[in-house]
């Protein structure tokens, strides 16, 4: 049995990220013992827990004297991951990232930035842990097409989620198959790539004065994600999102057709 410490979060809805699912793959599986569940917050992955009896707690600290354990996996987890817990993993310490590296690291907006840029293919990484977000060597790289003309923010969201669920999938059997052979998981050297942050986020999404109109209807539709904040202008400190004619013929239409 893989001793297992799994560190996540489960949000659903317009989030999508999908940690019961992960977890339940891996308590489901004969190969691994999970014998610690780390969530942020009580949240519907620390009720899942509670109610199939998996020891889960809000406080990673108390995974840091933990004997034995031969994997970390982080799926959903926002924080920080210190040595001591990266380097006492037997086999690694291991996050899944919903977007394609290392040309897209961090969490603060890849999916916006990729709908502003109008990029025409995306993807969903599987990687090791070390000191800094989403720089670790990669495991593994599932890549696929999007329609740049139609997807939204949302759908990117969706579909990278349910491909990154996918992916965990792929990579507990190659797991599984690695500690059958006597093998090491493949690890490939991240060059290059950028890190967005939320900096970077609250920039892009604000409309300027130098703004051209295309520029301002990218922005309407990279920012467009109820109930958040989308593309603004400011005045006198406060945000006033802004919707353009496509947009509100596109939610008009769907309203019709639910």
């Amino acid at each position: 049995m893989i001793k297992t410490i799994f560190l996540g979060k489960h949000t659903g809805g317009n989030n999508n990220c999908l940690g019961i699912d992960a977890l339940e793959h891996l308590n489901a599986s004969k190969n691994f013992d999970i014998i610690k569940c780390v969530t942020i917050g009580k949240d519907l992955l620390y009720d899942f827990c509670l109610n199939n009896d998996i020891d889960v707690t809000n406080n990673i600290e108390e995974c840091y004297n933990i004997n034995e354990v031969d994997l970390v996996i982080s799926y959903g987890f926002a924080k920080l991951i210190k040595d001591t817990l990266i380097n006492n993993s037997k086999i690694g310490c291991i996050n899944f990232h919903p977007a394609p590296l290392p040309a897209w690291k961090g969490m603060g907006g890849v999916f916006n930035f990729a709908i502003y840029e109008q990029v025409t293919e995306w993807g969903v990484t599987c990687h090791f842990v070390d000191k800094t977000f989403d720089t670790g060597d990669i495991i593994k790289l599932n890549s696929f097409n999007i329609d740049t003309e139609n997807e939204t923010v949302h759908s990117l969201t969706k579909k990278s989620h349910e491909q990154l669920l996918r992916l965990f999938r792929e990579v507990a059997e190659l797991i599984v198959n690695c500690q059958h052979e006597g093998t090491s998981l493949p690890r490939k050297k991240q060059v290059g790539g950028r890190y967005i942050s939320r900096q970077d986020f609250n920039n892009l999404r604000k409309i300027k004065k130098e703004d051209s109109s295309e520029t301002i209807d990218r922005k309407i539709k990279a920012f467009f994600h109820p109930p958040h904040h989308g593309a603004f202008i400011e005045i006198d400190n406060k945000e006033y999102s802004l919707l353009n004619s496509e947009l509100l013929k596109k939610i008009n239409l769907e309203s019709r057709t639910q």
